[in-house]
């Protein structure tokens, strides 16, 4: 593997070494992937015996959270009995795992109880540890594929950008996904995912005419030489919108309608192939390919009547093809993004 060049590895600390990043960078894979507690990542690590990496985990995990390395103290008046068994069984507000919200249990007469109502407040809030979880996720990414991280911008700078506004719209996404675009070209990327299959790819990627900006980069001739930060749908199949696909439309006015209907959320949609690259490599990382049974819409900003529709799809291989705009296609969806503005990049 290319030896790292850019900045130092937060995973837990810059003097750490790449092994064992990697290491707690895995872990952490595990625990947003599963939404499984901290305890329990850390009951399987024990059998590993490796207590120096046991402490590490805990302690990014907790400072993620916003707890730094410690569990917050019981409320006062707190039994003992109740103590020992809330040491073990209550986790703290925030989690890193996207939590699922839980159904509440129903009344005696079987009637169910209302939820409470969401806060959007907290729920900005929580974004922002599970975005920095994302990001240690996006370093284990970058470095699987072994694409280098020089002058990547830092955590710090990233969160600078996360405004109220980002965070509100970021809301809106079925799966908000923190993706860092690295400047490497499309060739670049393709090629790292042939050199590092994993168990869903079994074959080489396959794009059709690869160096064609106009078709998978937004319809810029000469794109920016820089690092991107964007939040995207990280879902791995978007859900069909059955006011837009009526079984008539040709994919020309499924791509437009899609396009709407995330501009009136003021959100933008993903348009290039470079960030579709990143989100199929993180996918692979986290082991939850996307777009297995749908296909990414990745020139629909920018679409003309006559042109081809670009798309990406995974299974198991990477596709990035095309599609005629007068046939009718049900497996075309496109995903909303949001761009994240970063000073000094």
């Amino acid at each position: 593997m290319s030896e790292y060049k850019g900045p130092e590895r937060r995973f837990i600390g810059g003097n750490a070494d790449e092994q064992f990043s990697r290491d707690v960078a895995q872990t952490l894979i595990r625990i947003t992937r599963e939404g499984i507690p901290i305890e329990q990542a850390e009951f399987r690590e024990e059998g590993r015996k490796h207590e120096k990496l046991i402490a590490a985990i805990r302690e990014r995990a907790f400072m993620l959270i916003g707890y730094g390395s410690q569990r917050p103290p019981l409320d006062e008046g707190t039994t003992p009995a109740s103590s020992a068994h809330e040491a073990t069984t209550v986790m703290p507000p925030a989690t890193i795992a996207d939590s699922a919200a839980e159904t509440p249990a129903p009344h005696i007469d079987g009637t169910a109880i209302e939820p409470a109502l969401r806060d959007p407040a907290i729920e900005r809030q929580n974004l922002l540890p599970k975005f920095e979880a994302q990001f240690s996720l996006m370093q284990a990414t970058l470095d699987r594929y072994e694409i280098s991280m020089q002058e990547m911008p830092t955590w710090e700078q990233i969160s600078m950008g996360l405004t109220q506004e980002v965070l509100e719209k970021a809301l809106l996404l079925a799966e908000p996904t923190l993706l860092l675009v690295p400047p490497t070209t499309r060739k670049e990327k393709v090629e790292a995912i042939n050199r590092n299959p994993s168990e869903w790819h079994k074959h080489e990627t396959v794009i059709f005419r690869i160096t064609d900006d106009s078709l998978w980069d937004s319809g810029n001739a000469n794109p920016a030489n820089k690092w991107r930060i964007l939040i995207v749908d990280g879902v791995q199949n978007v859900e069909q919108d059955s006011a837009i696909f009526n079984g008539k439309r040709k994919n020309f006015e499924i791509v437009k309608q899609w396009v709407k209907k995330y501009e009136e959320q003021g959100l933008k949609v993903m348009n290039d192939a470079d960030a579709y690259l990143v989100l199929t490599m993180k996918g692979q990382t986290e082991e939850k390919p996307v777009d297995t049974n749908t296909k990414t819409v990745l020139n629909g900003a920018n679409l003309k009547p006559e042109a081809l529709v670009a798309y990406g799809s995974g299974g198991d291989r990477v596709d990035l093809l095309y599609d005629q705009p007068d046939n009718i296609g049900d497996s075309f969806r496109l995903r909303g993004m949001i761009e994240v503005a970063v000073t000094g990049i």
